[in-house]
C-alpha cells in the first residue's frame, strides 16, 4: 500500500504578541528565528507560579526540547535534562551546542552517564557519588538519563554527607526538571519519577518545575496527579498544525516534509521476519532509491540487534560496490562504532536509536511493532531538506521514501476490510495528513499492556526506600514534616500502606526476598545474566573490538561466543574497571552473529523454587541453561550460583503466556524444562512485571508434555 504523505507545517508565534509579555524573550531571541506557538506557551506555564507541571505533546520534529531550554537561554535558569537513551542523550549535546553559537550564548553544560562518569573517575580518581556532586555543582545544565536522577533520589550516590546531601543538592540547584520521550517509561518507572518529585515538592520552600516531552504521550503520569487533586497544577501544550501546500510563511514553519510511504506484510519470524524481506525486496528498494536520487541518507530500524548485524552483512558489500557504507548503532556497538554510524550511508539501528535522534535522512525503512514505535521512527524522516556531510557540504534530498514493516493483522485493519468494516485507507496511492495516519496507526494497534496493579503490588518499594532514608537518624528531625506529607502522597499515588512497604523492606534483608526488593528499587531494571563483552565481531577494516555489557542468554542465542576469565578480559578492556562493580556475572568474547537464532532451553532441575507458588514472583538460585548444540558447563558453574528474581508456570507455553498478558513482542519469556515438565519462565523485572498480572493467568497451566514437542 502506498501512501503520500502531506507536509506539516507548525504555527509561528506572533513576535509582536509575544514580546508585550515577554519582552526578555523576545531581546534573546535572535532575529532570524522564529518560535513555535507551542514554545511560547511552554515558556509561559513553566513561569506560572501556580503550574508544578508541563506536558508538552508538540509534533515529532517541532522543536519540543529548545521549548524546555528557553528558560536557560532566556532567564538563565539551571536545568536537568533527562534522556530515556544515552544516545538520544548525545545527540541533544550536539543540538545544544549548535543553539548556544546560534543565540551567541554561553552556557556552562556537561553530559552525565555511566561512560562518561567511568572516564571521569579514571582521571579524577574520585569516589562515583564525589564524581556526581561535582558534576551536579560545576554546570549550569545537565544531559543526563533518568537511571542517575533515580539512584540520587534513592540516595544510592550520597557523596560524603547526610544520605539525602546529593539529592538535596540537586534539588536546590535546578530550576527545570525535563523529561524528554517520557511515553517510554512504563509503570516501574514512572512510579521511580513520581516517587522522586513527590520528595522534590515536599522538602523544598520554592517551586521545583517539571517540563515532560513526548509526541505520543502516556497519561498515566497525569492520572497520577490527579489522584492528588492536583489537576489544576498540570498545564498540557499541544502544537498546531496545516498539512498539505504551505500556507503563509510568515505564519506556518514546515517541519516535516512529504513522504512516500510504502505499508508491507512482515513475513512471519518462523519464515525469516524482517531479515528475509529485506534479502527478497528491502535490499532492491534501498539500492535502487540510491541510483535514482543524486544525494541519499538512509536508515533501517529494526526490533532485534541480531537482526541489525545481519542486515548489515546483506546490505554492506551492495552498498560498497557504489561507493557507499553502511554501520549498526546497537546496545552490542562501543560508542566509537555508534559515532562512525552517524556518518555512514545507511545507519542500521535498533530502540537505541529510534527515539528522539535528529538523523538526516531522506531514506527510511522500519519495523512497526506498536503504535508508539511506529508513529516515532516515522517521524524520523523527513525533518531535514539535506544533509551535512564531513567536510561541512550541504547535500540537498530531492524525494522521501518510507517503507514500514507491519504485522498483518495491523496491515489488515488499516488497508483491507475486514470484520465488516471497511479499511482506514482504500486508495492507492492515498494523500493523507500524518495527524490522520497517526490516529488510524493507534486505532489499528492493540492497546499495550500497562501493568496497572505494578505499582500498588511492587512500586511502593521504591517510595518507601525514600522514606526509609528519610528516618536515618541524622537526618530524621530535619524531615519530620516531610515524611509525613509523602507518606499520605505515596499513598494515594502507589494505592498501598508505604509505612508498612517500609517494615516489610527491613524484614527483607538477608532473606531471599531482598532480591525482589532489589529489583524492585532499580530504575530501569534490566538482565541479571549481564555480562562484559569482547566484541570481535568483524566490521569491514576495524580492528578494534567493542567493549560493551549484554545479556548472557541473549548472547547465547544469537552470537559465536566463548566464556573468558576475567584476566583474559583486563587484557582487551581498556578500563575494565566498569565491568568489575559486581553488575557482571562474568565474561565473554564475541567471534561473530549466527546466520540463524539458536534455540535455548532453561533448566530449573537444580533450582530453589517453590513449585508450589507458581505464577509468583519468587528469588531462586540454581538456573542452567543449555543452548542447542553448545557446551555450557563452563557457563553454568557460574550461573547456578548466582540469585535472580523469577516468575515461571508449567504447562504453559511463551506464546500462550504472551497472548493471555497482551504482552508486547519485546517480552523476555524463555522454555524452561523441570524433571519432564515444561513450561515458561520470565527474570529479572519481567518476573515483577508478570506478577501483578497474576489475574491473567488463573487458568493457565494445564497443557499437556506433548503440547511442546
Amino acid at each position: 500500500m502506498h501512501l503520500k504523505l502531506l507536509p506539516v507545517h507548525s504555527k509561528i508565534a506572533d513576535r509582536d504578541e509575544y514580546k508585550k509579555d515577554y519582552p526578555e524573550l523576545d531581546h534573546a531571541v535572535p532575529k532570524d528565528w522564529d518560535l513555535s506557538q507551542h514554545q511560547v506557551d511552554t515558556y509561559k506555564w513553566l513561569l506560572n507560579d501556580d503550574v508544578d507541571v508541563v506536558i508538552n505533546t508538540a509534533m515529532t520534529g517541532d522543536g519540543k526540547s529548545l521549548a524546555g531550554q528557553l528558560h536557560t537561554l532566556v532567564d538563565g535558569w539551571s536545568m536537568m535534562a533527562l534522556y530515556p537513551t544515552n544516545e538520544l542523550l548525545v545527540d541533544q549535546a550536539l543540538n545544544l551546542d549548535s543553539t548556544l553559537e546560534r543565540w551567541k550564548k554561553r552556557v556552562s553544560y556537561e553530559e552525565l552517564f555511566g561512560a562518561r562518569l567511568d572516564q571521569q573517575i579514571e582521571t579524577s580518581q574520585q569516589r562515583r557519588s564525589d564524581e556526581v556532586r561535582a558534576t551536579l555543582a560545576n554546570n549550569k545544565v545537565i544531559l543526563s538519563n533518568p537511571d542517575i536522577w533515580h539512584l540520587a533520589l534513592q540516595s544510592v550516590y550520597r557523596g560524603g554527607g547526610a544520605p539525602t546531601l546529593i539529592a538535596s543538592e540537586m534539588r536546590d540547584k535546578f530550576s527545570l526538571f525535563t523529561f524528554d520521550e517520557f511515553h517510554l517509561y512504563n509503570q516501574p518507572q514512572i512510579g521511580a519519577v513520581l516517587s522522586g518529585l513527590l520528595f522534590m515538592l515536599a522538602s523544598t520552600g520554592f517551586p521545583v518545575k517539571t517540563l515532560l516531552l513526548s509526541a505520543t504521550p502516556s497519561p498515566l503520569f497525569q492520572k497520577a496527579f490527579e489522584k492528588l487533586g492536583w489537576q489544576d497544577r498540570i498545564k498540557l501544550v499541544q502544537g498546531s498544525y496545516r498539512y498539505g501546500e504551505n500556507p503563509d510563511p510568515q505564519t506556518w514553519r514546515t517541519i516535516l516534509q512529504p513522504v512516500d510511504l510504502h505499508c508491507h506484510k512482515a513475513i512471519p519470524r518462523e519464515h525469516g521476519g524482517i531479515e528475509q524481506w529485506m534479502a527478497t525486496e528491502g535490499k532492491e528498494r534501498l539500492l535502487k532509491f540510491f541510483a535514482d536520487q543524486p544525494f541519499v541518507k538512509g536508515a533501517i530500524i529494526v526490533n532485534s540487534v541480531a537482526s541489525a548485524k545481519r542486515i548489515l552483512d546483506l546490505v554492506r558489500e551492495p552498498l560498497a560496490t557504489i561507493g557507499k557504507t553502511a554501520e549498526t548503532c546497537t546496545g552490542l556497538d562501543s560508542t566509537v562504532i555508534r559515532a562512525k554510524a552517524r556518518n555512514a550511508d545507511v545507519l542500521i539501528g535498533t530502540a537505541t536509536v529510534d527515539v528522539g535522534v535528529d538523523f538526516q535522512i531522506n531514506f527510511l525503512i522500519f519495523e512497526a511493532s506498536d503504535a508508539g514505535n511506529a508513529i516515532q521512527r516515522l517521524g524520523r524522516i523527513g525533518r531535514h531538506t539535506h544533509y551535512t556531510d564531513e567536510n561541512k557540504q550541504r547535500h540537498a534530498f530531492e524525494q522521501f521514501e518510507a517503507h514500514a514493516i507491519m504485522p498483518n493483522f495491523i496491515y489488515q485493519r488499516l488497508f483491507e476490510a475486514h470484520d465488516n468494516e471497511p479499511a482506514c485507507f482504500q486508495a492507492d496511492p492515498q494523500a493523507v495528513e500524518r495527524g490522520v495516519l497517526n490516529d488510524a496507526i493507534r486505532y489499528a494497534f492493540p492497546d499495550p499492556q500497562t501493568f496497572d496493579r505494578y505499582l500498588s503490588k511492587w512500586g511502593r518499594f521504591q517510595p518507601a526506600r525514600v522514606l526509609s532514608v528519610l528516618s536515618d537518624k541524622a537526618i530524621a528531625a530535619s524531615f519530620a514534616q516531610t515524611r509525613e506529607t509523602l507518606r499520605s502522597q505515596y499513598t494515594h499515588v502507589f494505592r498501598a500502606g508505604i509505612g508498612k512497604t517500609v517494615n516489610e523492606a527491613q524484614q527483607a534483608k538477608g532473606t531471599p526476598f531482598m532480591e525482589l526488593v532489589r529489583e524492585a528499587c532499580s530504575f530501569r531494571g534490566g538482565s541479571p545474566f549481564q555480562c562484559g563483552v569482547i566484541n570481535e565481531t568483524k566490521r569491514g577494516d576495524d580492528t578494534l573490538p567493542s567493549i560493551v555489557g549484554y545479556d548472557l542468554f541473549w548472547l547465547l542465542a544469537n552470537t559465536n561466543c566463548e566464556w573468558i576469565s576475567e584476566a583474559e578480559f583486563r587484557k582487551h578492556a581498556p578500563n575494565p574497571e566498569p565491568f568489575l562493580r559486581g553488575f557482571h556475572i562474568g565474561f565473554v568474547r564475541v567471534r561473530g552473529i549466527l546466520t540463524e537464532r539458536r534455540s535455548l532451553k532453561i533448566d530449573l532441575d537444580m533450582a530453589d523454587c517453590d513449585w508450589q507458588q507458581p505464577k509468583t514472583a519468587q528469588a531462586i538460585r540454581g538456573v542452567r541453561v543449555y543452548p542447542d548444540g553448545m557446551d555450557t558447563n563452563w557457563i553454568n558453574r557460574e550461573l547456578i550460583k548466582i540469585p535472580v528474581a523469577a516468575w515461571f508456570v508449567e504447562g504453559a507455553t511463551p506464546e500462550t503466556i504472551r497472548q493471555k498478558g497482551y504482552l508486547p513482542g519485546n517480552f523476555t519469556l524463555y522454555y524452561f524444562e523441570h524433571h519432564n515438565n515444561q513450561g515458561t519462565v520470565a527474570f529479572g523485572r519481567d518476573a515483577l512485571l508478570l506478577d501483578s498480572l497474576s489475574d491473567k493467568f488463573k487458568h493457565v497451566g494445564t497443557m499437556p508434555a506433548a503440547y511442546f514437542q
